[in-house]
């Protein structure tokens, strides 16, 4: 394996996490930064497919070795998150549990972290609000990456309602009128190469494996969200890439609804050039077929919101930049906000 290899796999690793996310998980952020100077973990972050080629994969797949049973990592990440462990010693007894064995890793590699935090939908839920402002009453809501579609209803998940279990948490850093009336989501579909299922165990333990273990809030509400799940309407899944399945999902969506598009955090594992044909996709349906778009993605990791980021910088490092597309428009900056929805900072265009 290459220098330039070894240096590009522990530049990814030291930008796994923004850097509020590493203050506040002290162990997931120590850990990372132990990993960008290992030659195990360098060696299998170098070798994995471009498109998997995430820290994030491998923090999951030690989650779910965490999380089968008792095992040597079951114990580590339990000492892990023990107030007043020393977090430097259980973190070097977990890399050298990965120097024995990397298949604890390396198994999961063909699998990506379908995250799925139903966080965002505090983000997205805003920017529908809005959109039904402006004229879209009727919608048709089409989550690219759905994984388990858990971002599919922003109408049923309550924020900040202390009230509810359900409920999620978002610091809204402008002021952002939550009590406007959603459009009605008349239909809900999903597209993804490889959709998860929540009534099939190890699809709900790999959700959970991709959640950090330090953040038991996230953890619990997953759950919650699980099992309700199944009492919702159920969307339409449509397995395959994007940009082939999303003019079949059009052809399904009647006349005076409006199809809204929306990816989360899912384009970085796009090469550049798809991640050009998407765009190029998407706008053009907006122009044409009437749709709208929300795309909510790390600017470091999408060329496109480079290009298209607002002239007021993000208020936090290592945000997400929001940028919406309405029907026979072009894609604007709206606004910044935590990839996992913690926080938002609104401003869509006029």
């Amino acid at each position: 394996m290459t220098s330039n290899n070894y240096a590009e796999a522990a530049q990814l690793f030291r930008h796994a996490l923004s850097p509020e996310d590493a203050a506040r998980l002290p162990f997931y952020g120590q850990l990372v930064k132990a990993m960008a100077e290992d030659t195990t973990c360098l060696d299998i972050l170098s070798s994995t497919p471009r498109r998997q080629r995430k820290p994030v994969l491998l923090l999951a797949a030690l989650h779910y070795a965490a999380r089968r049973d008792t095992n040597s990592m079951s114990q580590l990440f339990a000492r892990g998150l023990r107030p007043g462990e020393d977090l430097g010693l259980v973190i070097d007894e977990v890399l050298r549990e990965v120097a024995r064995s990397p298949e604890l890793i390396t198994q999961h590699i063909h699998r990506s972290t379908q995250t799925n935090e139903p966080g965002r939908s505090a983000v997205i839920g805003a920017v529908l609000q809005e959109l039904a402002t402006r004229g879209s009453n009727s919608i048709a809501l089409i989550d690219v990456g759905c994984s388990a579609g858990l971002n599919l209803y922003p109408d049923f998940i309550p924020v900040n309602d202390d009230a509810s279990p359900l409920s999620l948490i978002c610091n809204d850093l402008i002021d952002i009128d939550r009590t406007k009336a959603f459009p009605r989501i008349e239909l809900r579909f999903g597209i993804d190469t490889n959709p998860l299922d929540v009534s099939r165990e190890d699809d709900r333990q790999w959700l959970a494996a991709c959640v950090w273990p330090e953040d038991q809030t996230r953890l619990l509400r997953l759950e919650q969200l699980v099992d309700t799940l199944p009492s919702w309407p159920e969307p339409h899944i449509f397995v395959g890439d994007a940009t082939e399945q999303l003019s079949a999902v059009l052809l399904e969506i009647p006349d005076g609804v409006t199809p809204v598009i929306v990816n989360s955090w899912v384009l970085a594992y796009f090469s550049p050039a798809e991640q050009l044909a998407y765009y190029e996709l998407v706008t053009e349906l907006c122009r044409s077929a009437g749709a709208a778009w929300i795309s909510i993605e790390s600017s470091f990791d999408v060329a496109f919101h480079q290009l298209n980021n607002p002239a007021h910088p993000s208020p936090k490092k290592g945000a997400s930049s929001i940028l919406v597309c309405e029907p026979g428009g072009v894609p604007s900056a709206w606004g910044w906000c935590h990839p996992h929805g913690h926080w938002l900072s609104f401003t869509p265009s006029a």
